[in-house]
């Protein structure tokens, strides 16, 4: 998986409220921290160049608070541990010192309700005396409706750094522009300075090839052109650049990375920057193929590249044409104390299986054998897990790749589960993994099935962009149609398809070659975990757009999929931006306005429908192509509507294409515009296919609902069944007219289209999992501790009252499929604990007995007191515990892999 840059700090905390709220006590609300840390009014944070800004305008260095909020934790820990008879007082006061430490007043996130609220706003409100300034909204924020505000008394300087000396006079889209600034919102990690930095143009490159273009400027419905030998111009290193080994070895040191050298790492933190930096030896390349150092940099100067550690790219520096050269642009990252951050970094290994989703497979047509294929590695992997085998199933909780540096887990329960293997039979823990395997179950519905691939960050070809630094002509390493991929090379794999997310159609995927010349290996030797693309075809294009800046690709050997997959011609969107004005603060809110709300998630769903409907028809008929063509136009849609905050002018689809209202034929149609009503009609994508029945629970309970009340009536009046009427195969006048309603008014739709089909066979091969309960003696979580009624008694109503808050929450959330582990709500409860009861092996045990006499309330035990558990269960086995390798002569076999247990003293407890 994808490697966040470890964050080292603590938390941060800061209100995210909503408008309504504001509203109701007249934009000037009172809300005392110690109320709202309960609630979901108050989120964390990691660290970004924002809130280091504010740390610094405060005068509060990073490195003093982290000190202090270090301090606190671990007085925490050692009073609890503690006799002091005033140990509860101060340990709440500690509690309050912390909460207080991390909370940023200065920076809030406002949710907007209506737009009169967004309008009153921006005219300024208060929270407990602090006075607020819309500052900016952030690409992931304006499609929620949340815009952030700073106080009004850092606002001027923030808002003079965020602009860091840029030409206030040059124009641009305002959308746009504000994408950019939202970058200094983005949570990365302080890295250290490389020694010299040179901005270089981007590499392009031109090639011929058939596409398919899509432009709906110019009528209602788009108009879709297939062009022949097209010259296309790519951007090659749209989104990279290159950092030498020395500078990748540093910066992994500092983020305690399990490599020597990073693969690749996304950088932030400087002013207008965002990319992903590649480890290459450029020097070597200057040396032994370009006989030479110097290079013209983006502003036409001259570079010697023995100066510098990191070469980025213009495409990275989004605003590089703001300064006059490098020396201004820097000169004001000096002046504004920007610091280099990273906000991810490549893996050190790649996952050997990842799940595929229904975007990935809806548009393959299968054979009944290649389905019960597909699914059977997930349908295995659930059998085995069904047993709860702690060996198994700490495998299935913790994936196949641990080692000694990585085994140990957030979660006190897994961690309980290596300690001790009778764990296995604690009811709070078979939950946690019935819940998972029940979830399991229910996303193998709707597609999420386990394959041999993985995820991986993509990059264009350092070769070509190296190339193109010097002046040389620009040949690249890779070919057309070939990739670098050295998780797949390893495993001597010649070819995979190429997926990524979101897609629409099945001109979103690509097979590529996977290649490996002794060139490519020695120039990509450092790039282990990256996916490198060449700079001679579309598979960027084809891949909805995808760029070098961080995007994921999946690859995956499967032989079915690859059997299926034809490389067809990319789908070229063409797309309207706004007009470039100088923006002020009215240009931005008015596009905010203009880009709230996200309409990709519907969008892609009713291409998602419109693909199952097409399995109604036959391939030459004229509703099956036409659903093609709209089908393919669903990616110009998406596409506008991802890039809508950024600027985009989008049209809507068509409404006629998915509701059927617009297809009503009125008294007043003529006897054409009645045929072409009827054809939309059985043509409307206005039913969800079956499978979404797993993904929305209202659409569940509508199904279920139907099926119960068709039941009744088919029962009542033919003294018959439902299900049996279905599969009679003599059906009177009257039977046959009420089943002709009963399909048409069907909620969803049950063509066989292929994720249908493999939704229909988990239902058939998964039909029976149950969960199975089992004796367990909870005192081996608890120690010799005493405590008084007392005691338990001012725990209970703590304990109570979490339940209630925690039962609240999930019913506010019952209206989603999601984790029952949403954010933990602890955070005042336990330093409500330790004021009545300081000691953390009584309050554990208080905990144990009135969480395990009951069938629920277990969450409050392990969130209050999962680490003191820990140290219970270790005291038994001396500190060590165990967890699974692989081992080809091991006893533990799982999803076609050995592995046998390896036995560590306990991280922390030498």
């Amino acid at each position: 998986m994808i490697t966040i840059a470890k964050q080292k700090k603590c938390k941060r905390y800061l209100f995210k409220l909503h408008s309504e709220r504001l509203r109701r006590s007249r934009w000037k609300l009172e809300y005392p921290l110690e109320e709202a840390l309960n609630t979901e009014d108050i989120i964390s944070l990691s660290d970004s160049q924002i809130l280091r800004f504010i740390d610094e305008l405060n005068g509060d260095t990073s490195e003093a608070r982290e000190e202090e909020a270090s301090y606190i934790k671990k007085e925490i820990k050692r009073l609890k541990k503690s006799d002091s008879s005033k140990k509860d007082t101060l340990i709440a006061n500690l509690y309050k010192r912390f909460y207080n430490l991390q909370f940023v007043p200065d920076y809030m996130c406002l949710i907007i309700d209506k737009m009169s609220d967004y309008n009153r706003a921006n005219k300024g409100f208060s929270i407990n005396g602090i006075k607020y300034h819309r500052l900016l909204g952030t690409n992931g924020g304006i499609k929620n409706s949340t815009i952030v505000y700073v106080s009004e008394r850092l606002y001027p300087q923030l808002y003079e750094r965020l602009c860091c000396g840029r030409n206030l006079e040059q124009k641009f889209v305002p959308a746009k522009l504000e994408a950019y600034q939202a970058l200094i919102c983005s949570g990365s990690i302080p890295v250290s300075m490389p020694k010299g930095i040179i901005v270089v143009p981007d590499c392009i490159t031109h090639f011929t090839e058939d596409i398919i273009r899509v432009d709906d400027s110019q009528s209602d419905e788009p108009i879709v052109e297939f062009l022949k030998d097209q010259e296309i111009e790519l951007t090659e290193s749209d989104g990279y650049g290159i950092m030498l080994p020395s500078l990748s070895y540093r910066w992994a040191r500092e983020l305690d990375e399990e490599e020597d050298f990073l693969s690749g790492c996304n950088l932030r933190g400087l002013p207008w920057t965002k990319g992903m930096v590649f480890t290459m030896d450029y020097l070597a390349f200057g040396e032994s193929i370009a006989k030479n150092f110097y290079i013209k940099d983006a502003w036409g100067d001259m570079r010697d590249i023995r100066e510098s550690e990191l070469i980025i790219t213009t495409s990275m520096l989004k605003l590089w044409d703001s300064y006059s050269s490098f020396e201004d642009y820097w000169s004001n990252v000096e002046k504004y104390h920007y610091q280099i951050s990273i906000a991810k970094t490549a893996p050190a290994r790649l996952d050997e299986y990842r799940s595929t989703n229904y975007q990935f497979l809806q548009n393959y047509h299968l054979t009944p054998e290649e389905v019960t294929e597909l699914v059977r590695p997930t349908v295995e992997e659930i059998q085995e897990i069904l047993g709860l085998d702690y060996r198994k199933s700490l495998l299935f909780l913790r994936g196949t790749n641990l080692t000694e540096d990585s085994y140990i887990d957030e979660e006190p329960y897994i961690n309980a589960l290596m300690i001790e293997p009778q764990m296995i039979h604690d009811p709070y823990i078979r939950d946690r993994i019935y819940n998972m395997i029940k979830k399991k179950i229910r996303q193998a519905k709707i597609g999420v099935l386990k394959v041999r691939g993985n995820f991986a960050i993509i990059g264009g070809d350092p070769y070509s962009l190296m190339q193109s630094i010097f002046g040389l002509p620009v040949t690249g390493l890779l070919h057309a149609g070939e990739c670098w991929h050295k998780h797949w090379l390893d495993r001597e794999v010649s070819e995979v398809c190429c997926f990524r997310a979101p897609m629409t159609s099945k001109y979103n995927v690509r097979k590529l070659k996977i290649v490996g010349t002794p060139d490519m290996t020695y120039w990509y030797r450092y790039i282990n975990t990256c996916m490198l693309l060449n700079s001679w075809d579309s598979t960027k294009e084809a891949l909805n757009g995808a760029d070098c800046d961080g995007d994921l690709m999946f690859t995956t050997n499967n032989d079915i999929l690859l059997k299926h997959t034809e490389n067809l011609p990319p789908i070229y969107c063409i797309q309207r931006k706004g007009n470039k004005v100088v923006p002020t603060e009215t240009d931005m809110i008015q596009a905010n306005k203009g880009s709230f709300g996200d309409a990709i998630g519907p969008i892609t769903n009713v291409i998602t429908s419109q693909i199952c409907l097409q399995a109604r028809f036959p391939k030459d008929s004229e509703e099956y192509k036409v659903l093609d063509y709209r089908i393919l136009c669903g990616q110009l849609f998406q596409q506008n509507s991802i890039d809508k905050a950024k600027g985009i002018i989008a049209k809507p689809m068509p409404k006629h294409w998915y509701d059927n209202s617009y297809n009503r034929i009125e008294e007043t149609d003529t006897p054409e515009e009645i045929s072409k009503k009827e054809f939309n009609q059985r043509i409307c994508a206005d039913k969800k296919p079956y499978f979404f029945i797993y993904n929305y629970p209202t659409l569940m309970k509508e199904y279920k609902d139907y099926i119960k009340t068709s039941d009744a009536v088919s029962r009542s009046r033919f003294n018959i069944p439902l299900e049996e009427l279905l599969s009679s195969q003599e059906l009177t006048e009257e039977q046959a007219e009420f089943l002709k309603f009963y399909k048409e008014f069907y909620p969803v739709n049950a063509e066989t289209c292929v994720v249908n089909e493999l939704c229909w066979e988990i239902e058939k091969t998964l039909a029976d999992v149950k969960e199975s309960k089992v004796p367990f003696d909870s005192s081996i979580l608890k120690s010799d501790a005493t405590y008084t009624n007392k005691d338990k008694a001012f725990i209970k109503r703590i304990y109570d009252k979490y339940n209630k808050t925690y039962a609240n929450r999930m019913s506010r959330h019952s209206s989603v499929y999601e984790d029952t582990s949403l954010t933990p709500i602890g955070m005042t409860f336990e330093s409500e604990c330790a004021e009545y009861v300081p000691d953390a092996e009584k309050l554990c045990n208080i905990l144990v007995d009135l969480g395990y006499n009951t069938k629920k309330g277990k969450t409050f035990v392990w969130e209050m007191s999962g680490d003191t558990i820990i140290d219970n269960l270790l005291s038994r086995t001396d500190g060590y515990a165990q967890f699974p390798v692989k081992d080809p002569d091991g006893d533990i076999e799982f999803c076609g892999e050995h592995f046998s247990m390896k036995k560590v003293k306990m991280k922390g407890e030498e």
